[in-house]
Order: C-alpha cells, then sequence, then structure tokens
C-alpha cells in the first residue's frame, strides 16, 4: 500500500517531484503548474508568491516557499545548486536559463550593481570621505584602495574599470 502525500506535508523536494508540479520554461525563465496545487491555483497557470518587479520571485510548494532561480537549476539540471545562483544580467527576478549561473559568495558578490541604500556617495565601490570620494575594491575577501578623488563621478569610474579588469563576468 503505497503512501499518500498532501500538498501541506514537508518532504525535501526533489527534481522528479518538482517536473511532475511544474513545468519551467527556460527562455522567459517562467513556471507554470501541471497540477491544480490550491483552489485558487489551476493547472496551466503561471506559479509566483510573494514577488515584486526587480526582485526574487518565489513559489510556494507543498506549503514551503521556494526561490524560483534555484528551482530553475533544480528543474534544469537535476540537482540543487552547489552554491549561490547569480542572475547575470543582475535582474534578480530574471530567471532564464541563460541568465543564471552556479557561483561561489565572492563570484555572487562581484556581480553586485547598486551601491547599497546608506551609501552616502550613491555610487558602488564610492564612499564619502569629508569633501573628497574614496574608490575600494574587493578582491578575494580583501579591500584594495583604488585612491581619493575631488569628485564622485572618477572614483566610481577608477572603481568600474578595476571591477571590469579583476572580476570575472562583469558586464557593467
Amino acid at each position: 500500500m503505497g503512501v499518500s502525500i498532501t500538498m501541506r506535508e514537508h518532504v525535501e523536494l526533489t527534481a522528479f517531484v518538482l517536473q511532475e508540479t511544474l513545468d519551467y520554461l527556460p527562455d522567459s525563465g517562467l513556471f507554470v503548474w501541471k497540477i491544480d496545487a490550491a483552489r485558487n491555483v489551476k493547472a496551466g497557470s503561471v506559479a509566483r508568491a510573494g514577488s515584486r518587479p526587480g526582485c526574487h520571485i518565489q513559489i510556494k510548494i507543498r506549503g514551503r516557499l521556494y526561490y524560483a532561480h534555484r528551482l530553475a537549476w533544480l528543474h534544469t539540471h537535476g540537482e540543487w545548486p552547489k552554491h549561490f545562483i547569480d542572475h547575470i544580467d543582475g535582474d534578480k527576478s530574471n530567471n532564464r536559463l541563460a541568465n543564471l549561473r552556479d557561483v561561489s559568495r565572492s563570484v555572487n558578490g562581484q556581480n553586485q550593481r547598486k551601491a547599497m541604500r546608506d551609501n552616502k556617495s550613491g555610487m558602488l565601490g564610492v564612499s564619502v570621505i569629508g569633501a573628497r570620494f574614496r574608490a575600494l575594491i574587493v578582491v578575494e575577501g580583501m579591500q584594495r584602495y583604488l585612491g581619493t578623488y575631488d569628485d564622485a563621478k572618477t572614483a566610481h569610474a577608477v572603481y568600474l574599470a578595476e571591477k571590469r579588469r579583476l572580476h570575472a563576468g562583469c558586464s557593467i
């Protein structure tokens, strides 16, 4: 006699279960339900939960939320990613397979495209030091000083040039 698993029970999500539950469209990055997952979630509808434009898309399967980019990797490669899934173009909602790569935390961090919200210069790699602007870059976990400049644009240009030179896959 087989064991029945309801949608609410948690079991480790496998590629087989995922592929039986959702279709993944690698050219668009969308997932489509193959089953009726809930009263208001019917087969053929696009799967997404709690996502906003430019943010990571999440999908609820069997009562648990998963990031769509990690599900895309599992669906396509038959195993969970070993590291971090990097969105090559920097758009967290773009889950096209060609835009995803399994990389280390370091490489994923190198693909940062915007300054943190609390950055007073408003530019990636640039900080305000008095009336001047300092450019820094992180390489293999170590900060490298790139100089102090009279204006933020010059400091940012120096940072970007070094980023393109040192960070594999940098496209900004």
